[in-house]
């Protein structure tokens, strides 16, 4: 009997290598995420102590160049915590989605092993067939060979 071959094995290797690059790049995704959402939270750290330290200082001359330079900070922070914000939501909407893509190669790769691996438990039945099918026809011969020698193990006529 023919070596088992499964008729489908390339697309399982495709789905295989796919599914590898996928988990490849969610982890790039995954670390791009996370740097962000670090550079998020710095910047509302910082707009945090920026606070503390007028509020410390409120009860103080203020020279007129500190409260410029606050008057200017402050807005420039919070847009750019603003657009970091959008940044990191957009971020993770690409991350979702590239978990369902994942996902979805992993399901396509679990079916395609699945029915690779029924292919192959019908091949060893059809190899178990074939050889109980040579084994009867083996005792066969031998019973027919020991019925024409007769029972004194010469040839009957």
């Amino acid at each position: 009997m023919k070596p088992f071959a499964f008729r489908l094995q390339v697309l399982l290797d495709l789905k295989k290598k796919q599914e590898e690059q996928q988990k490849e790049i969610l982890g790039k995704m995954e670390r791009e995420y996370q740097r962000q959402k670090e550079l998020l939270k710095e910047l509302e750290e910082e707009k945090s102590s920026l606070y503390r330290m007028m509020l410390k200082e409120r009860g103080e001359r203020l020279e007129l160049t500190r409260l410029q330079a606050y008057a200017g900070y402050v807005p420039w922070l919070e847009k750019r915590i603003k657009e970091q914000s959008f940044k990191v939501a957009c971020l993770a909407e690409e991350l979702e989605k590239s978990r369902e893509v994942l996902k979805e190669l992993m399901r396509e790769r679990k079916v395609l092993e699945r029915m690779r691996w029924r292919r192959y438990q019908e091949y060893l039945y059809q190899v178990q067939r074939e050889e109980q099918k040579g084994i009867d026809e083996i005792a066969t011969r031998l019973y027919v060979s020991k019925e024409r020698k007769g029972p004194g193990g010469g040839i009957v006529r």
